[in-house]
């Protein structure tokens, strides 16, 4: 049996390292590393090589420095928000870095949560083959190439590293197989443009909720006509209604719609601009509806009689609806409190229009015409305010 070899040691090497030319600079010791760490501001790029070869080509160890994992820690967003870009990050450490078992649980301890690592560990035992190559269920064997507590591994021998290989491998198929989630796309779908947030920020927020709560990668060609139809029935009204009438829309890509989205978005005018254009919509429907009512002068038949027409009923709707054309035609001095044997009934008429719905005030005055002597062919329709002169 081969006597245990060197892993994760927590102290430097008894004797230093020799070097094979004078010239050469001699290895940092890992004890210097941590204290340069404390002095140094953290670099963005690792320097730590766990396993390395050294002097007559033997490997060395040198565990990872405290600012190692601090950087990868802080600057990677947590497995829980993105899975596939932590589990990269984790897969070029282990190709690069080759760390041991013990390098593998400080890693994993470091950059995920307690719930996060026990899922990964029963994804990657899933996956341990047997003799014939498929996933096997023997305790064993299991046991044998993902151990849950320290291995008897040298990695020194061919068969230290070639367990270590298998571990690593092991390892990122877990981390892959406790990043797939279960696809929620309702969650996606209530991801939505906000009125002043640009399409590109959008596509962003869109792309990251596909991370979140399906499986599928965003950025995967296959999986783009779903980003498309989302980017599309999910964008602003305006966005939205631009999108839906390009030609050719099931042949345009997503950066294609992308700088459409971008057009329109620009062309938008500011709160103010839109807010005196509402202005001036609002004052040309005033100079419209009121504009100057003229005098019409009519002579009354011979048999003519005071006319009076009881008012109609009006809803609540319509009385509260009149009340602001009444108060402006007083205001105005059109309209004069009196008494009078004649009267025309209002007939509040409720209007619609693309940008709001008010009461007209429209009086009856066919009653009228009928006692009237018409020197025209014809009159102006009832709605005209007639004064008797």
């Amino acid at each position: 049996m081969a006597p245990e070899g060197p892993t994760a040691p927590t102290e430097a090497p008894e004797q230093p390292l020799r070097r094979e030319r004078e010239d050469e600079t001699p290895a940092p010791s890992p004890i210097a590393g941590r204290l340069r760490g404390k002095r140094e501001e953290p670099a963005k790029e690792s320097r730590a090589f766990p396993l390395r070869e050294g002097p007559n080509h033997q490997l060395q160890y040198w565990p990872f420095s405290a600012s190692d994992l601090y950087n990868w820690k802080q600057h990677n967003p947590p497995f829980s928000k993105d899975p596939v870009a932590l589990t990269n990050l984790i897969e070029s450490i282990l190709v690069t870095h080759k760390p041991t078992w013990e390098d593998c649980q400080q890693l994993l301890q470091t950059l995920l949560t307690v719930e996060e690592k026990q899922q990964v560990f029963l994804e990657a035992r899933k996956r341990v083959p047997g003799d014939d190559g498929r996933p096997t269920q023997l305790p064993n064997i299991i046991d044998a190439a993902f151990p849950l507590t320290r291995p008897n591994w040298d990695f020194a021998t061919p068969e230290g590293r070639e367990h270590l290989r298998l571990y690593r491998q092991l390892l990122l198929a877990g981390l892959r197989g406790a990043a797939r989630r279960p696809t929620n796309l309702a969650q996606v779908r209530n991801v939505t443009q906000g009125k002043e947030e640009t399409p590109a920020a959008f596509l962003e927020r869109l792309r990251e909720a596909y991370r979140m709560y399906t499986p599928y990668d965003p950025e995967d060609p296959g999986q783009a006509p779903g980003v498309i139809l989302s980017f599309i029935y999910q964008s602003s009204p305006d966005i939205r209604a631009k999108l839906q009438r390009l030609e050719g829309l099931h042949s345009l890509s997503l950066s294609d719609l992308l700088r459409e989205a971008e057009k329109v978005f620009n062309k938008r005018k500011t709160p103010e601009e839109r807010k005196e254009r509402l202005w001036q919509r609002q004052e040309e429907r005033d100079k419209k509806r009121h504009r100057e009512i003229t005098k019409v002068l009519a002579t009354l038949k011979a048999s003519a009689t005071p006319v009076s027409i009881k008012q109609y009923p009006m809803s609540r709707e319509a009385q509260e609806g009149i009340k602001p054309h009444i108060r402006k035609l007083l205001d105005q001095g059109v309209l004069v409190p009196c008494r009078s044997p004649w009267n025309t009934p209002l007939l509040p008429n409720l209007v619609r229009n693309k940008e709001h719905q008010e009461m007209e005030l429209p009086e009856q005055h066919r009653v009228q015409l009928r006692i009237l002597l018409s020197s025209k062919p014809s009159l102006p329709h009832y709605t005209i305010l007639y004064i008797q002169a």
